[in-house]
């Protein structure tokens, strides 16, 4: 369900607000958004009605609504937003009709759609298995007949084809000599997008940046400018970028929990730790939010805490190496030796290619006053290239 909402939210240009940015993140449609992928509609709704002049809380409670066939109340619902968000409401009203097997008002809606810049994809509209009910109609036939996109536009569907059946140079090929006039922004961000799969990262980032220049709100350019900022390790560049997805793509939590990471890259411990406080709020059980917040207190050095939801962690989950590494860090520092090595051979247990684990559970050997199991240790890391260990190795057992 989360996934699924989450496409709804790619359009609204709606002022969102973070600490020293003033902006305000929409938890009322967070909370909400968490309650729908449990399944507990109720909820959902209750936390809905606290935010009803936020026009995408209004769709979420609408398609909730939809999905349990309460067709009357989740219509009246997208019609009272038709006025702020019109093109998505149009479109939802039109797969409101289909579900019902209406055809003619399915596609008298459906062109309300495409009357606005950007509608739906041909894919993305007959991946809905809500238009099934209607696809055999001669009001779908009919509505198909005509010419819905121009041919530059099916030339960037084409490409993005390619680029996702994993035919990149094709794509760069088709894309690279053709002008798209007001749809330029979507040949970069397709160009840059194709660059990104073929590892050609420069190539990717200078198409970006022209797809940005003509389009500074594109949600999809700004989230790929994103990706390519982190992989260049380009940490502030993509703490800007990420702040500008804050601002334009709201209501994607996953933008909230970005921030939480890319403010921790930067050091920047204590916003770090605000951000993510504000995502847990709304996605208290999120494993992922949750170990992001034990490397922050980590990095703040609160290991009271960080090992408080740590062990929470690990209860819930022990398949994954990263929660014993990280604990086991935790302890390394405390010295806690014994606690430390043991977590240190439950991270080998599930992965044995860890040459620094090795290292580090050398030295608590060590420390624990066994050279024998310190130098075994040693000697694994060493055979895996560690050069710490190879020091250690020729310090401390030598012949």
């Amino acid at each position: 369900m989360k996934k699924r909402l989450l496409h709804i939210a790619l359009v609204i240009i709606l002022p969102l607000i973070g600490y020293s940015q003033n902006f305000t993140t929409p938890l009322d449609y967070f909370k909400a958004l968490y309650y729908a992928d449990k399944e507990n509609f109720d909820s959902a709704i209750i936390q809905l009605d606290l935010c009803q002049e936020d026009p995408y809380c209004v769709m979420m409670k609408a398609e909730i609504f939809l999905n349990n066939n309460n067709f009357a109340e989740a219509l009246a619902l997208y019609k009272s937003v038709v006025d702020k968000i019109p093109s998505e409401a149009y479109y939802s009203i039109a797969v409101l009709y289909a579900q019902m097997g209406f055809a003619d008002e399915s596609t008298s809606w459906l062109e309300k759609h495409f009357e606005f810049k950007n509608p739906k994809s041909y894919t993305e509209i007959i991946k809905n298995p809500a238009f099934e009910n209607i696809s055999r109609t001669s009001e779908w036939r009919d509505f198909w007949g005509e010419k819905r996109y121009s041919a530059k536009y099916e030339k960037l569907s084409e490409a993005s084809y390619l680029i996702n059946s994993g035919n990149a140079n094709d794509a760069i090929i088709l894309l690279q000599n053709e002008e798209f006039g007001s749809l330029n922004y979507l040949k970069y961000t397709l160009l840059s997008s194709a660059y990104y799969t073929t590892e050609n990262i420069n190539a990717a980032y200078v198409n970006i940046e022209l797809a940005i220049q003509q389009n500074p709100k594109s949600n999809e350019a700004l989230a790929l400018k994103y990706s390519i900022e982190m992989q260049n390790k380009n940490y502030q560049k993509a703490k800007e970028t990420n702040m500008q997805l804050l601002k334009y793509d709201s209501h994607n939590p996953v933008n909230l929990f970005n921030m939480a990471e890319i403010c921790r890259l930067n050091g920047n411990t204590d916003e770090a730790l605000k951000y993510i406080n504000q995502y847990l709020i709304c996605f208290p059980y999120e494993e992922a939010a949750i170990y992001q917040k034990v490397q922050i207190l980590s990095d703040n050095k609160d290991y009271r805490n960080a090992l408080i939801e740590l062990n929470k962690l690990i209860e819930t989950n022990t398949s994954v190496k990263e929660y014993f590494i990280l604990r086991a860090d935790i302890y390394f520092i405390l010295e806690s030796w014994k606690f430390a090595s043991d977590d240190y051979s439950m991270a080998l247990d599930i992965y044995p290619f860890l040459p620094e684990v090795y290292y580090k559970m050398g030295v608590c050997f060590f420390n624990n006053n066994d050279q024998n199991k310190a130098c075994h240790a040693w000697q694994k890391a060493a055979n895996m290239k560690n050069r710490e260990a190879v020091e250690m190795l020729f310090k401390y057992c030598g012949e």
